[in-house]
């Protein structure tokens, strides 16, 4: 007996030996529960989710079982229950985030995929021939699997149930605290056989549903959920069958791969391709940006007072051992009303504070900071948030470079291309966001503990994420806290900003693409490098994707409309603005020029050598400095000179500037800013430094070389930074050589003016 049990054993292993496991694929292939390591890729503890494939159904299509008893066990079927193990495999060496969502959405399409194929009494995906897949493909684009399964007539059949049955009610009704209806969907799996998402349930069962539930009435907001087939949708359709190919036939395989190129196939089937993300008007970020400012400067302060006591009435609660809350409750009542006497604010539509509505208030200050920072940086929502991923802003992200100016840097993590943190320069408004969502952060460690402080240990830092709260109750600060759903979360903000909801739905990337776009219109002559460096992209042509439109797009609706002539009708004031900016920037150098700071760069050699000109005008010596630093830069700018801003300095080099062919980036006759870097400025005419820039250089110098001792990284990567290094060594160094030239030539000269000034003055 235990000869033949060993050999039977023997069998099972054997048929299993052809399949590369994939080391997130942990439990063994015979188990009924599948196991998968579903952490990010650069995540380093394991995250464990397990999918029970036993208890999976597969759909008697037209029965509705309100037991589920009518329908099949997936384990009845050998082959199905084998290659959907094989399948799940097979997926793992292809994602590398969002895992768990991809395997859940992948079993529940294959298992429709079963049904339809056992409706058609196939049992084993190597029986299928190309003719039965190209049926597939033709039924399924009619409606897709809602239509092809059958979805309507099995929901009525839910609907008769529960008419006959109060049982059948009572397990729909979703089992929570929520005043709204809603609906138990693993249940009503069970009586279809079918998988649902709760967002896909039409209304009309929602409502028949409520009207068996007089305690419970549907949500007034709810809407019904668009069926309708995409690219997209059907690309990944294909993608997934595609997933049952390649191994052996032993495990229920597919003899042949359905679909070559499924991106292609679907191209054919929806000629006009899906548009990229929306074009967002001037208008509409002007009133997302407005109305993120109004949370972040004005309402912040109340929303932090009622947060803070809120917190402060907890800790007393949990301290004497009460759990009713109420100390809490008054509170917040209190902490509001005397918030907005003292600070003469009031929070939008909000007479009266409760718990429920300060975390409202929190999720809304939080999409604000969110909104801000993302259309100053052109940052992925999963950058920022970093929602079920181990990446996102976090406490100490943002830090000062500087004691003797306002110089931040904010540690981002660049998705995709790098996959690692970046560094960024970022500005005030950048860090007056993530010094609000700090404070937050503050008020939701843990109850009784000492205020935070940033962590020196960066690795250890990123794990303290800023997009996350608590409720005020003890249960709400005993576990981990709660990350932001932006989705949901969002809607009130977008509300009072007075913005078309509908960007709501809108793919994730809509800051993204107006950063890019504003780039690109700004400027007559567009250089792309710059975007491309600051997206975080190793190809141009992914960057080229967030400023063109996707073919098909009415020219009304295009970036050309909205931004080239936006910008020229409603941002013509910031333009002139920023000329004059530049203007009175160009004076402020020279006058600390004159005033003897070490400014750098061979460009202030040119500038001197001018005032050696000038001085030739007695009216010109006689003048205080801040006269002749005027007379100074408007005499270069009148020559063509102005000052461009890069990273490592000023360049002051422009298409009409006579000493253009002298420019370091100059190519075919034109100089290319684009090109900028250290090692190409360095020696180059038109480079203009301060200070500064020196010190700035000095802190990106050793993050560089922190980087290049990081043996977690590449071999290759690690080189690269020490090059870097070494580069900004040579270039501080032979800067700071040049600004003490330029001092002793600048003294050279005002020491002319001296003899000229006392010269006169003995006459």
């Amino acid at each position: 007996m235990s000869d033949t049990l060993e050999s039977e054993n023997n069998i099972r292993q054997s048929k299993w030996e052809s399949i590369q496991r994939h080391p997130r694929f942990l439990s063994g292939w015979e188990e009924s529960i599948v196991r998968i390591d579903v952490s990010h890729a650069v995540a380093e503890e394991i995250i464990e989710k397990s999918y029970d494939l036993g208890g999976a159904r597969i759909a008697r299509l037209g029965t509705v079982s309100e037991n589920g008893s009518e329908h099949y066990f997936l384990t009845e079927f050998p082959y199905f229950y084998n290659a959907l193990k094989v399948a799940i495999n097979n997926v793992l060496f292809s994602r590398t985030s969002m895992i768990d969502d991809y395997v859940v959405g992948f079993i529940n399409n294959v298992l429709r995929l079963f049904s339809w194929l056992v409706h058609s009494n196939v049992y084993n995906l190597a029986q299928l021939t190309p003719s039965d897949m190209g049926r597939l493909k033709k039924e399924w684009l009619v409606g897709g699997w809602w239509q092809l399964l059958g979805y309507d007539d099995a929901l009525n059949g839910v609907l008769k149930q529960i008419e006959i049955s109060s049982e059948a009610r009572k397990e729909l009704v979703g089992k929570n605290n929520a005043s709204a209806l809603t609906v138990n969907t693993t249940a009503l799996t069970k009586m279809t056989g079918l998988p649902i998402a709760a967002n896909s349930i039409p209304i009309k069962f929602v409502m028949k549903l409520a009207s068996f539930s007089p305690e419970k009435k549907m949500a007034e907001n709810r809407k019904e959920r668009s069926v309708a087939l995409s690219q997209f949708i059907y690309a990944r359709f294909m993608t997934e069958i595609n997933r049952f190919a390649g191994f052996s036939p032993e495990l229920g395989s597919l003899p042949f791969v359905p679909f070559i190129d499924a991106n292609k196939v679907a191209e054919k089937e929806f000629p006009d391709p899906p548009g990229r993300t929306r074009n967002i008007s001037i208008d509409d970020a002007l009133k997302i940006s407005t109305e993120g400012l109004r949370w972040v400067i004005d309402y912040s302060p109340v929303i932090l007072d009622v947060a803070k006591a809120a917190r402060h009435a907890l800790e007393n609660e949990v301290a004497r051992g009460l759990t009713g809350e109420t100390e809490v409750q008054r509170a917040v009542g209190a902490a509001y009303s005397a918030s907005i006497k003292s600070r003469k604010k009031t929070l939008p539509d909000i007479l009266v504070m409760t718990k429920d509505v300060l975390g409202r208030c929190i999720a809304a200050l939080m999409i604000a900071c969110f909104c801000l920072i993302a259309s100053n940086h052109g940052r992925r929502r999963n950058e920022l948030i970093g929602k079920k991923l181990p990446y996102g802003l976090y406490f100490g992200c943002v830090r000062d470079c500087s004691d003797l100016y306002e110089n931040w840097r904010i540690d981002i993590f660049v998705e995709k291309s790098f996959n690692e943190y970046m560094s960024f320069w970022c500005n005030g408004i950048v860090r007056q966001a993530v010094a609000c969502l700090e404070e937050l952060s503050q008020l939701f460690r843990p109850l009784n503990t000492p205020p935070k402080i940033y962590n020196p240990d960066r690795k250890l830092a990123r794990a303290d994420k800023l997009f996350c709260f608590r409720n005020f109750t003890k249960i709400g600060f005993e576990g981990r806290p709660m990350e932001l759903n932006y989705t949901r979360k969002s809607s009130w903000f977008f509300e009072l900003a007075g913005v078309d909801m509908s960007y709501l739905p809108e793919k994730t990337q809509l800051f993204r693409r107006f950063f890019s776009c504003l780039y690109k219109y700004r400027y007559d002559i567009f250089k792309p490098g710059p975007l491309q460096q600051q997206l975080g992209h190793s190809k141009q042509s992914t960057t080229e994707v967030y400023y063109t439109d996707a073919p098909g797009t009415p020219p009304a609706e295009g970036v050309e409309a909205i931004f080239a002539t936006g910008y020229g009708k409603e941002l013509k004031s910031i333009e002139r603005i920023m000329s004059e900016v530049t203007s009175d920037y160009f004076i402020d150098i020279m006058l600390r020029l004159l005033k003897g700071e070490l400014i750098g760069g061979n460009f202030a050699k040119l500038s001197i050598k001018l005032m050696g000109a000038l001085s030739k005008n007695i009216t010109f010596v006689e003048s205080d400095n801040e006269r002749k630093a005027e007379v100074l830069a408007t005499a270069l700018e009148r020559q063509g000179y102005s000052i461009s801003e890069n990273a490592h300095g000023m360049c002051c080099a422009t298409a009409d500037s006579p000493t253009k062919g002298r420019s370091k980036c100059l190519k075919n006759g034109e100089i290319h800013p684009e090109n900028a870097a250290p090692d190409v400025c360095g020696k180059c005419l038109h480079l203009l430094t301060s200070e500064r820039y020196r010190e700035n250089l000095g802190f990106e110098r050793g993050q560089l070389a922190e980087q290049a001792r990081n043996f977690s990284l590449p071999a290759a990567t690690r080189l690269q930074h020490k090059k870097d290094v070494a580069i900004l060594d040579a270039f501080i160094q032979a800067d700071e050589k040049i600004s003490h030239e330029n001092q002793h030539a600048l003294a050279v000269i005002t020491a002319k003016w001296q003899k000229i000034f006392f010269k006169k003055r003995s006459q």
